[in-house]
């Protein structure tokens, strides 16, 4: 594997771009993803809701909906939106009686990726738990039959996310980071889904996104990698992250443009990722989750409460800024919960400390150790992995020097 690490102090740590974001709306609930068609039309959701614009986001208007988890949008007649309890529909903007297109619990469980490349052709992807495997659906005819086109390759595996870590280019081409192993793995199809192969990549992804079938990146906390060679080869880039990564957006047209979401930050290349600049917006303290350009000009970030907007590219001018270390320790809510069966836990030290993370099940008992060590100052994020328990409660607690905290998390296969 070819690795470059790039650390240029004028990107790495105190460029930031002043933006042009503006908040649209505020909502109830997470975001969780977010579709548009153009500047005028957009639709996200937010698990029980869903809400739509046709005109550029000055009004939102709500639609309530069961579990939504992500969506694809071709036009105001065509939206498809997949589910947490493993179901496809199609729906317009009314989305007074959405048509259940799929809804077999002896194929699927949760569906996690739906991608529409235009009214008749798309794929769509989700967990099955008994057993554990991914499957992978394929439709062209626009959903009236979705067809499970994968086999063994995918059995034993499961995302560990909603759409992160999948992503399909066109109706052959498509990459499945799979969670849940030791090395992790990146696999890829080049036949729509039925035979998968591994890559060269087995770092700790938090989001893979291509461009097309060569240019791809892949986000951790820290690090950016990039392959141009269809997963062959992979460079490797410095960002100044300190946090669980969302969303990848490459600017519809130029792959050298692209666009990252972190849950409390925003970033922008215009060299493929080879250097980043902080974009500063007011996300009013919110996670953010998910972004979507429709061109140059158009763009919407979606975060838990949240929607913000731009028409005019989302940059302006240069300003420093330097990095921040956090006044206090800190234990944040998991996210997702409810989760299956992954989630990440955020945590912040003011000084560099010797952190203990541990889980526990509603019976007191120690279920799992995730960290135990010396720990520098700084905001971390931890995937925790519950594949090998049971749907239930569970507590995560963390001590560092004299902070002591608990919190409660779900699991819910």
């Amino acid at each position: 594997m070819k690795i470059k690490v790039i650390i240029t102090v004028l990107f790495f740590c105190y460029v930031n771009f002043l933006s042009q974001w503006e908040k649209q709306i505020n909502f109830s609930g997470a975001g969780y993803a977010i579709d548009a068609k153009d500047g005028n039309f957009a639709v996200f959701a937010s698990g029980t809701n869903v809400y739509y614009t046709n005109n550029g986001g000055t009004s939102w208007i709500q639609k309530s909906f069961t579990h939504a988890i992500d969506l694809s949008v071709i036009d105001e007649n065509n939206i498809w939106i997949v589910t947490g309890l493993g179901k496809i529909y199609k729906s317009d903007t009314s989305f007074t009686s959405p048509t259940e297109q799929l809804n077999d619990p002896t194929k699927v469980n949760f569906i996690n990726y739906i991608e529409m490349f235009d009214s008749n052709n798309g794929i769509a992807m989700g967990d099955a738990y008994s057993p554990f495997k991914e499957v992978v659906f394929k439709t062209t005819d626009g959903g009236t039959n979705w067809n499970v086109v994968s086999g063994a390759d995918l059995d034993s595996m499961v995302s560990g996310d909603f759409w992160r870590r999948i992503d399909f280019v066109d109706m052959n081409v498509g990459y499945f980071f799979e969670s849940g192993v030791n090395p992790q793995k990146l696999l890829k199809t080049t036949d729509g889904g039925a035979s998968w192969s591994e890559t060269s990549f087995n770092k700790n992804a938090h989001i893979i996104k291509f461009y097309n079938e060569d240019i791809g990146l892949a986000y951790e906390t820290g690090k950016i990698y990039r392959t141009t060679n269809g997963g062959t080869s992979w460079d490797e880039f410095g960002i100044s992250s300190t946090c669980w990564g969302n969303d990848i957006e490459f600017l519809p047209g130029d792959s050298m443009k692209v666009w990252l979401v972190t849950s409390e930050q925003v970033f922008y290349s215009s060299n493929l990722g080879s250097a980043w600049m902080n974009v500063s917006i007011n996300r009013e303290g919110k996670d953010l989750r998910d972004i979507i350009f429709v061109d140059e000009n158009n763009g919407w970030i979606l975060g838990d409460g949240i929607i913000l907007h731009t028409n005019t590219g989302g940059l302006s001018n240069i300003q420093g800024q330097p990095n921040q270390i956090p006044d206090n320790y800190s234990l944040e809510q998991n996210y997702p919960n409810p989760f299956n069966p992954s989630t990440n836990i955020k945590f912040s030290l003011p000084e560099a400390s010797i952190v203990k993370l541990s889980i526990y099940n509603i019976l007191g008992e120690q279920v799992s150790l995730l960290k135990n060590e010396q720990m520098n100052a700084g905001v971390h994020t931890v995937d925790f992995n519950a594949g090998n328990l049971t749907s239930g409660v569970y507590f995560y607690r963390i001590e560092a020097e004299d902070f002591t905290e608990v919190k409660k998390m779900i699991l819910l296969k």
